[in-house]
C-alpha cells in the first residue's frame, strides 16, 4: 500500500510538472509577441517624432519596420505618407494598399482614410458600396469623420437606402464626436423637420456649435435666423456678428449679407 502511495505521489508530481512546463512554453512565446509589439509600437512613435522634425526618409523606414511586423498603424502611416506625399512620390495606388492592410489589422482611421478612396476612386476603383462598409466599420469604432460621411450617403440614398432618420443618428454621433460639419448637418434637418420634428431653437443650438467648431454656413445660417427671428428674438445686430464671422471664413453670401445690414 504503501509503495502504491509513493508511486502515485511521483505520478502526480510528473503530472504537476507537466503542466507548468506547458504553461512556461505557452506564456515564453506569448511574452514575445507582447515585447514584439511594444518594439513595433516604439518604432512607430519614434517615427512620428521623425516626421515632426520633417525627416521623412527616416520616418518612412521606421514605419515600414513597424508595419512589416505588424503593427496596424505603422502601416496606417506609411499608407498617409503615400497619400500626401511626405517624402515619397505621391501614389494613391500604394497608399491604398498600406491603408487596407492597416484597416484589416484593426486600424479604424485607415478604414475611414480608405473609404474615402473609394468614394473618391482614388487609387481603387470607385466603389461607394465598399465605401459605405468601410465607414460603417470606422464609424462604429469611433471615427466621428467617417460617421458623418456616412450620415451624408443615407441623406442623399448614395449606395444605401436612403434613411432619414439613421442619417440623424449617425450625424448625431459624428455632431458628439467634434465633427462641426455634422453639427451643421444635423441642424438643417432640425431647421426643416427631416428625420427629426421641426425645432428651429434646437437648430439654431446646433448651428451655433457648428459655428464655434469652424463652420461658415453655420455661421451664415445663424445671421440668417438671427436676421428672420427665427428659434430666438429678431436682432439684426447679432445677424451682422454672424454674417461678419461667416465672411470672415471665406462665404461669399456671408459677405454679401454683412454688406447690405451695414449700408
Amino acid at each position: 500500500m504503501e509503495l502504491i502511495k509513493k508511486l502515485l505521489k511521483i505520478v502526480l508530481y510528473v503530472i504537476v510538472a507537466f503542466i507548468v512546463l506547458i504553461a512556461i512554453a505557452v506564456a515564453i512565446p506569448k511574452l514575445a509577441q507582447d515585447r514584439d509589439k511594444v518594439d513595433s509600437a516604439a518604432k512607430y512613435k519614434k517615427g512620428l517624432e521623425e516626421v515632426k522634425k520633417n525627416n521623412y526618409s527616416d520616418a518612412l523606414e521606421l514605419f515600414k519596420q513597424s508595419c512589416d511586423e505588424g503593427f496596424a498603424e505603422g502601416c496606417g502611416s506609411l499608407g498617409y505618407s503615400y497619400y500626401k506625399r511626405d517624402g515619397v512620390k505621391h501614389d494613391y495606388a500604394k497608399a491604398a494598399e498600406f491603408f487596407k492592410k492597416a484597416c484589416d489589422g484593426g486600424d479604424a482611421t485607415s478604414c475611414f482614410t480608405l473609404g474615402v478612396m473609394y468614394s473618391k476612386g482614388e487609387g481603387v476603383k470607385q466603389d461607394s458600396a465598399k465605401a459605405v462598409e468601410l465607414y460603417t466599420n470606422a464609424c462604429n469604432k469611433g471615427v466621428a469623420d467617417s460617421c458623418n460621411n456616412l450620415a451624408v450617403m443615407y441623406v442623399t440614398g448614395e449606395s444605401v437606402n436612403q434613411d432619414s432618420y439613421k442619417a440623424v443618428e449617425l450625424y448625431t454621433k459624428a455632431c458628439d464626436g467634434g465633427v462641426a460639419q455634422s453639427c451643421q448637418g444635423l441642424g438643417g434637418m432640425y431647421y426643416v423637420g427631416i428625420g427629426v420634428k421641426e425645432d428651429k431653437s434646437k437648430a439654431l443650438e446646433l448651428f451655433k456649435k457648428a459655428c464655434d467648431g469652424g463652420d461658415a454656413q453655420s455661421c451664415h445660417n445663424l445671421g440668417f435666423m438671427h436676421y428672420q427671428g427665427e428659434g430666438v428674438i429678431q436682432d439684426n445686430a447679432k445677424a451682422a456678428e454672424f454674417f461678419k464671422k461667416a465672411c470672415d471664413s471665406g462665404h461669399t453670401d456671408g459677405c454679401e449679407n454683412y454688406k447690405i445690414l451695414n449700408q
